[in-house]
């Protein structure tokens, strides 16, 4: 989804010193893809009301911004391009790792930010949609079929028992994504690292060949099985 980078008048001088500094950090180590989504969350922050962006340091703010696009677009997974680890990313703004996750998660809680989150991802051929024959809107299909995934954000009930019907649908989502017949199947969870775990060791029979991932509150991706 195209974001807007309209900007209050008021707060034009706090959005232009963020970023400036963004910009500049964007373009010298990661690419023009990440510059222009901080440009456009940066502008979403200053349409809040009240703008966050009328307290708190520039440079935090600048942190924070590109932090949370990279935790969304998976900077800090090794297979990823561009990387970077985000203590190398808050140590290059001259910000401490603690401020800057901080100010990343307050954005992200902001805007209900979350791994391939299509309004803050960069480009690219993999996208929601539907396959012939099944009914089942998928969250990843490349562009060729080839690939197809969905995401799921569950969390244990109560923090410890076991989500019966949760599980269940981690059974019919496997069983649709073997009938894509893609040759690369996969789900990926967030959240709670454990419900996949759990339902792994009772069906990981039934997975077949769908792959499992996980996918920490940073971007780490951990594959599972």
């Amino acid at each position: 989804m195209k974001q807007s980078e309209q900007v209050p008048k008021q707060l034009q001088p706090s959005y232009d010193e963020i970023t400036a500094i963004t910009d500049a950090f964007c373009h010298e180590h990661l690419n023009a893809e990440y510059a222009r989504l901080s440009r456009q969350l940066a502008a979403a922050l200053s349409r809040k009301r009240p703008s966050p962006l009328l307290g708190g340091k520039v440079t935090t703010w600048a942190c924070g911004i590109v932090y949370a696009l990279g935790s969304v677009n998976f900077l800090s997974d090794r297979s990823s391009e561009p990387f970077m680890r985000m203590e190398d990313l808050c140590a290059l703004m001259s910000v401490s790792k603690s401020t800057g996750a901080n100010k990343a998660a307050e954005i992200r809680k902001l805007f209900g930010m979350y791994q391939f989150d299509p309004n803050w991802t960069l480009p690219n051929d993999i996208c929601a949609r539907s396959l012939d024959g099944i009914r089942k809107r998928f969250d990843f299909v490349s562009t060729d079929g080839q690939i197809v995934g969905d995401a799921k954000y569950y969390t244990l009930v109560g923090g410890e028992r076991l989500p019966p019907a949760k599980f269940a649908i981690i059974a019919e989502h496997v069983w649709l994504l073997e009938k894509t017949n893609a040759p690369a199947q996969f789900l990926v969870f967030g959240n709670d690292r454990e419900v996949p775990l759990r339902w792994l060791v009772r069906y990981g029979a039934l997975a077949g060949s769908v792959q499992f991932f996980f996918v920490s509150d940073e971007g780490h991706l951990e594959v599972l099985q």
